[in-house]
């Protein structure tokens, strides 16, 4: 009975990372488009911040895949991957957005961090 409530949290975290990743793709395509539309900044640094978008958000989706294969390396790169995007959405003004993108942040990261023993095995058991 354990065992299913622990995939089904892991399942939920990883839904939540691929809706995450969804809205990062969505952002970062909106960037690179309008790109050319700001007078006071240049073309560049838009097309720049929706490649980084773009990379971020495959990086989830590479990372969450490794979860389903119990990869400590997916694991433990996915945390550092979600907990530097929790500390950059403070780069700029917060809005309600940043904090919606905060939740979908922090929440699968927390499932993760709880749920740690299913990636990582007990030492002496293996």
């Amino acid at each position: 009975m354990f065992a299913k409530i622990r995939t089904d949290y892991l399942k939920i975290g990883q839904l939540l990372i691929i809706l995450l990743a969804g809205f990062w793709i969505l952002a970062g395509m909106y960037t690179i488009m309008i790109s050319g539309s700001h007078k006071n900044t240049p073309a560049w640094v838009f097309a720049l911040m929706g490649i980084l978008m773009l990379l971020d958000a495959g990086m989830m989706l590479l990372f969450v895949r490794g979860l389903g294969k119990q990869s400590i390396w997916s694991y433990r790169l996915l945390i550092l991957l979600l907990g530097v995007n929790a500390v950059l959405i403070f780069a700029d003004q917060v809005g309600f957005v940043d904090l919606v993108v905060l939740i979908l942040t922090i929440a699968p990261m927390m499932i993760l961090i709880f749920r740690r023993s299913y990636f990582v095995k007990p030492v002496g058991l293996e």
